[in-house]
């Protein structure tokens, strides 16, 4: 992985060598003769390969020179050292800092995408309203996710690209969810530890993210998880819906079952919001979810609820593997693709027949109004700006009636946006009546309310 370079692993005689032509570099990136600072940063790279400040110099050097074309290759190179770990790297932060979707920048990198289904959604997004263009946060994780899907594959996603989607890889997070079901419930670790494979404590299925004892930290808090999450589940879903194992997820054997930190966490959300559907609204689910991910929430309805239309929003690369995940987990249902279209009327009969729905963000502005009973947003919202938050919850209003699930950070720092948004950012409307509205008693970091739209 590129990392901060370590100089007591080097020679001093290279260290003195490293620094010279680095800072030399440098300097003349700013002068008449900076193309000799291409010669000299590869020099720089021949030594220390996997140095960050280098690789962002570097990058800088082809912003400056208007390379950006260069500069897309460079930024796929260096995800290339180090594909599934899930910290921000310092040249995707430049970028979109700097940068938006129609930059020169990023028209190159859309271009260079393999996939042509998904290039072809990337390009419709840039032609849509800017209103409806990824916040910077967001921009940057659409390159990065989807150099993750072209290194590692799209059949691999739940070890890489899903890291981003609700799935916990940074020991401290972990760490605060286990304090958190733990001060929620009364649990006999010992107990439970004693049932569990040792090989499973062992082999440690996330070593780019977490050492080995956070490894077991990680199990730990699955099986806290799965056991608080059953003991809530009125539901009755771990009865009734599996766990799949389509994009190789990283899974923990628990009572004779193979569970992620995904299906504990879904059941527990579905049983938060589904306990306040009426009879008649259960009778013909009609769901939308803002910010799906790869789907999982709609996976496990899907399995559970037979009567049920699902609908997600979302930009990609997370709508194109959503797409892919439940189209190939559920091929008997009909799928009504992500494709352009000019009005509501193109569509409406193909959209109605099908059971599962895919739009990019633009797309919600020709839906009807009150079409659904059922608006799901998870842990999305809170990474956008505050005029898209606000488009957001006109379009929640007008499209829905029933129920509104919004569970988001209590209070988020947004680093690459320079803004921070805390609960009270999020105007709910007054004529909505509030059902519920808690921490979440999975991760304090939360808070989960439940509303009802008239």
């Amino acid at each position: 992985m590129i990392a901060p370079l370590q100089f007591n692993k080097l020679p001093k005689w290279k260290i003195f060598i490293l620094l010279y032509i680095f800072n030399l570099s440098k300097n003349l990136m700013e002068s008449k003769f900076s193309s000799f600072s291409f010669i000299l940063f590869r020099v720089c790279f021949w030594i220390a390969p996997h140095w960050d400040d280098l690789w962002l110099n570097y990058l800088k050097l082809l912003y400056k020179k208007s390379k950006f074309r260069k500069a897309a290759l460079l930024y796929k190179k260096s995800i290339y050292l180090s594909p599934t770990f899930s910290t921000v790297h310092k040249l995707g932060e430049f970028i979109s800092k700097r940068g938006n979707l129609n930059d020169s920048f990023h028209r190159e990198f859309i271009n260079l995408i393999k996939d042509n289904e998904l290039r072809t959604m990337v390009f419709s997004l840039c032609k849509s309203k800017e209103l409806y263009h990824p916040s910077k946060f967001w921009l940057y994780h659409l390159v990065f996710n989807i150099i993750q899907i072209e290194l590692n594959g799209i059949e691999n996603f739940k070890r890489s690209v899903n890291k981003n989607y609700f799935g916990w890889s940074h020991h401290e997070d972990i760490i605060s969810q286990i304090e958190t079901i733990l001060s929620n419930f009364t649990v006999n670790e010992s107990e439970i530890f004693n049932n569990i494979d040792k090989k499973v404590l062992s082999t440690n299925q996330m070593k780019e993210d977490l050492t080995d004892d956070g490894w077991r930290d990680y199990v730990r808090l699955v099986i806290l998880l799965y056991k608080f999450s059953s003991s809530k589940d009125d539901e009755n879903l771990f009865s009734s819906v599996k766990e799949s194992t389509l994009g190789n997820p990283i899974l923990v054997d628990i009572d004779e079952a193979k569970i992620s930190q995904d299906l504990p966490n879904t059941i527990f959300e579905i049983n938060t919001f589904t306990k306040y559907l009426k009879n008649d609204e259960r009778k013909k689910l009609n769901v939308i979810e803002l910010g799906a991910g790869h789907g999982r929430i709609g996976h496990t309805m899907l399995q559970k609820y037979t009567n049920m239309k699902y609908t997600i929003i979302d930009i990609p690369p997370a709508l194109f593997i959503s797409q892919w995940y439940l189209s190939n987990s559920f091929e008997d249902k009909k799928v009504f693709k992500f494709r352009d279209f000019d009005d509501w009327d193109s569509v409406k009969d193909d959209f109605e027949t099908s059971d599962i729905r895919f739009l990019l963000p633009h797309q919600v502005e020709m839906l009807p109004d009150k079409y659904f009973n059922l608006f799901v947003n998870i842990s999305s919202m809170g990474e956008m700006v505050k005029d898209q938050i606000e488009n957001w919850f006109f379009h929640i209003d007008r499209c829905t009636e029933g129920i509104f699930f919004l569970k988001q950070y209590s209070d988020l720092e947004n680093s690459f946006d320079s803004i921070n948004i805390s609960k009270s950012d999020y105007p709910a409307s007054s004529k909505w009546q509030t059902l519920s509205d808690k921490t979440n008693p999975l991760f304090s970091s939360f808070f989960e309310t439940v509303y009802r739209i008239n």
